[in-house]
């Protein structure tokens, strides 16, 4: 049977991990010492979840952060944040009154190691994610588009479940273990009714992927480092069986739907709000997880989807349509967070 893969590369914004480093006292990691007062933030502790409110009016304009296409000369206030235990964080201003512009920076005079305009076109909410180590602190920058954007903001960081076997409330919002969402994985899938062969398919798909991103490659003459495990979203991946579906029952193989919907339009109608750059790669005809991921990395454009680094979450949709074309139908639809 004929096979088929085809990719959709979009534009990028950066997002980046934090290296491990660590100030708990020994024997105690879930215990952090607090760094003396920085010079140009107001030290916020080390809660999760956490959540603040204030104004930049009346503040100067001390940082220039590098993602806006403006330039980001708003006022901006500084907050200093010790992360209690080792995990990957959110941090966004949804609720703020202005066009915000957010950066995590590696102390005031350290380098800028994660920046967010718009966190999706027509929002102006900010919003990044970061790897932190136990007891890391980072100085998060609340800043507005221009010269005229300040006023009102919120804050807010939130963590993931880190380990789904424990017995511990590792976010802190009331859910442990499977119960969390965060856990969500073949081990804690939930109630599902696409067909059980389906899900096996989508989760080995994931297991090739992140073993690919761990290693690094080359995709063509761009060459990437490992990255990052990708998440399962469950919302992104009813788009991609969505997708997967439509394509074997229609009897077409491409990223727009017959009815003109992009891939984004698809995300977006399942109720997806997550952190842009969004992407995806599709492929019909592989028969296994493992020549589907093995055609895409040979594919440039699908293997720098897969390598992406900005990518921190996936949807999967696998679909089997007997008399369709060619019968195996796969989609992996990408996002820069849940």
């Amino acid at each position: 049977m004929t096979s088929a893969v085809r990719s959709l590369w979009p534009a990028l914004l950066a997002l980046a991990a934090l290296p491990a480093c660590s100030n708990a006292p020994p024997g105690n990691p879930g215990s952090c010492r607090l760094p003396t007062m920085s010079s140009c933030a107001a030290d916020m502790g080390s809660g999760v979840p956490f959540d603040l409110t204030g104004t930049t009016a009346m503040e100067s304009d001390d940082f220039m952060p590098s993602c806006p296409m403006g330039g980001g000369g708003g006022n901006d206030v500084a907050i200093e944040y010790t992360a209690p235990e080792a995990g990957r964080y959110d941090i966004t201003t949804a609720g703020s009154s202005f066009d915000t512009v957010l950066t995590v920076r590696r102390g005031c005079d350290g380098a800028e190691i994660a920046c967010n305009d718009d966190v999706r076109g027509g929002d102006t909410t900010s919003s990044v994610t970061v790897d932190l180590a136990a007891c890391e602190t980072i100085v998060i920058v609340v800043d507005g588009f221009s010269g005229g954007e300040s006023g009102a903001f919120q804050l807010h960081v939130t963590t993931r479940e880190s380990a789904c076997a424990d017995g511990n409330d590792n976010d802190g919002d009331g859910n442990a273990d499977c119960a969390d969402t965060d856990c969500f994985s073949a081990q804690c899938s939930g109630t599902d009714d696409w067909p059980m062969a389906y899900q096996d398919f989508e989760w080995r798909v994931l297991e090739l992927t992140n073993q690919r991103r761990a290693a690094g490659a080359t995709c063509a003459s761009d060459v990437f480092g490992p990255a990052g495990p990708l998440e399962m979203d469950t919302v992104i991946r009813i788009a991609a069986r969505n997708h997967s579906l439509d394509m074997g029952e229609q009897a077409y193989f491409e990223h727009d739907s017959l009815d003109g919907r992009t891939f984004a339009d698809r995300m977006t109608m399942v109720g997806f709000m997550g952190a842009s750059p969004w992407g995806e790669n599709i492929a019909a005809g592989q028969g296994s997880p493992e020549e589907v991921v093995e055609g895409w990395m040979n594919s440039p454009g699908h293997c720098r989807n897969i390598m992406n680094p900005d990518y921190r979450t996936i949807g999967i949709g696998y679909a089997n349509v007997d008399g369709s074309p060619y019968g195996h139908y796969w989609t992996q639809d990408f996002a820069a967070g849940h």
